[in-house]
């Protein structure tokens, strides 16, 4: 799988977490500034091509455990941002780097092209969780949408709140990090579409998945987003941030006060 980037070179398929220019025989251009580039055994007249890059380091002879640690993980890049780095203890994994020995290709013209193998340094992420099986998901997913004891049913044995927990029960299973869910309680009583709205919270806050949900019910909007765009005629009208704490009632007086101010821009 590749990602569209670009190399510091110029366009390419991936934009890496770094560059090592080692001993070069030619000069550099350097279109991008923003990556990490350690520059190792190069001319001061390769070096000065480097000028203005955003974090380099220039070193005589590469240590590339040592270089990693010490810098290159400063910088690591993602899709073309430096962001915030992985809190990988969290998430149950660790970051080591290495090297291992592979064969020399024949048409390698690095230092190493007379020698039949050579060291390729290597980061690996080591994962010390184990990813639950399609049954057991399906367990999980059961146990959090309340429907264990309706597990045997057939569809058409399930009540309209069962059925779009089912629905939204399809959708977790794949764990996508983006939901549209269109309308999805508008056919459903007062009392059941409230008690999916609840269920949605917890399941969302829980999982840390982003919605794009879209309902005609000002009042479940505000329950429920974090943002609110009123449509009209296909453009957006307004974008309107709900900086209010879960969970809402209907009756908060702020919650009241941004209702009405929808339902005036939907009377304009």
């Amino acid at each position: 799988v590749t990602l569209q980037g670009e190399y510091l070179w110029g366009p390419g398929e991936i934009t890496p977490a770094m560059c090592s220019m080692e001993r070069l025989s030619v000069l550099p251009d350097v279109q991008r500034k923003d990556i990490a580039v350690i520059s190792t055994g190069n001319s001061e007249e390769i070096n000065r091509a480097f000028d203005g890059c955003e974090h380099l380091l220039v070193k005589a002879e590469a240590s590339y455990e040592a270089d990693y640690y010490g810098f290159v993980k400063k910088f690591k890049m993602w899709c073309g941002r430096i962001e915030l780095e992985p809190d990988f203890a969290a998430l149950g994994m660790t970051e080591d780097a290495g090297s291992v020995t592979v064969n020399t290709s024949p048409d390698n013209a690095g230092p190493c092209k007379n020698e039949k193998t050579h060291k390729q340094n290597t980061t690996s992420i080591n994962s010390d969780v184990s990813l639950p099986s399609p049954e057991e998901r399906c367990r999980q997913l059961l146990q959090e949408l309340e429907l264990t004891e309706a597990s045997a049913l057939y569809p058409s044995q399930l009540s309209g709140g069962m059925a779009q927990r089912v629905s939204l029960g399809r959708t977790l299973f794949y764990d996508p990090e983006l939901i549209l869910m269109d309308e999805p309680f508008s056919a459903l009583d007062y009392f059941t579409r409230r008690n999916l709205q609840d269920m949605v919270l917890r399941l969302f806050h829980h999982q840390k998945k982003t919605i794009l949900f879209v309902t005609h019910d000002v009042e479940e909007a505000l329950l429920l987003g974090d943002r609110i765009l009123v449509m009209e005629n296909g453009n957006i009208k307004a974008d309107m941030p709900v900086a209010l704490p879960f969970p809402r009632k209907a009756a908060d007086p702020p919650l009241q006060e941004m209702r009405q101010q929808i339902l005036d821009l939907l009377a304009e």
